[in-house]
């Protein structure tokens, strides 16, 4: 099964919470495991912890606006899903990153797993545009790894059963792991 996660830049926090249990992706050109991020050039620290993306979506620039990061991620996705072809795309959290991820799989009839599933402040606009980024992601997955019970009762608010496991705090995880 060919897996491919797609996360914003490698040192976010939670992007680092997620690899801290398992051993860190290692390129996908014949293999199963794909990793997809933005950025990925040095000045991000992308290699300071030996975890290179396969692929780098390169759709930062400056001054930027929502627009742009969304229009120009979805074809830059377009790109990355039609080279590798998955079968399941991972995004993780709230960002644009893994809205958009969860929308170009979606466009390509190729399942979602999203982790961090089920975050809710139930105000669309608090914070922005997270909320509204965790909750179009969540309705388009196919599997919601849920850090809470709390988040489990958000999803199931939303007509959200079906694929739902409660993974745990990956922040508390990782503090176990270190």
């Amino acid at each position: 099964m060919k897996l491919l996660f797609v996360l914003e830049h490698v040192l976010r926090q939670s992007s680092l919470r997620l690899w801290s249990g398992s051993s860190k992706p290692q390129g996908c050109r014949s293999k199963s495991l794909c990793y997809c991020s933005t950025p990925a050039d040095a000045r991000s620290g992308a290699r300071v912890f030996d975890i290179v993306p396969d692929y780098d979506l390169n759709i930062m620039k400056p001054n930027q606006t929502l627009f742009d990061v969304t229009a120009d991620g979805l074809k830059a996705l377009e790109k990355v899903l039609e080279d590798f072809q998955p079968e399941i795309v991972f995004v993780q959290g709230d960002t644009t990153t893994s809205f958009i991820g969860a929308l170009a799989a979606y466009y390509k009839k190729i399942k979602v797993a999203h982790i961090e599933a089920g975050l809710r402040s139930g105000n669309k606009y608090s914070p922005f545009p997270e909320e509204i980024n965790r909750i179009l992601a969540g309705h388009i997955a196919n599997y919601h790894f849920p850090p809470t019970q709390q988040s489990v009762e958000n999803l199931n608010r939303e007509n959200i059963h079906e694929h739902v496991y409660n993974v745990g705090n990956t922040v508390i995880d990782a503090l176990f792991l270190g």
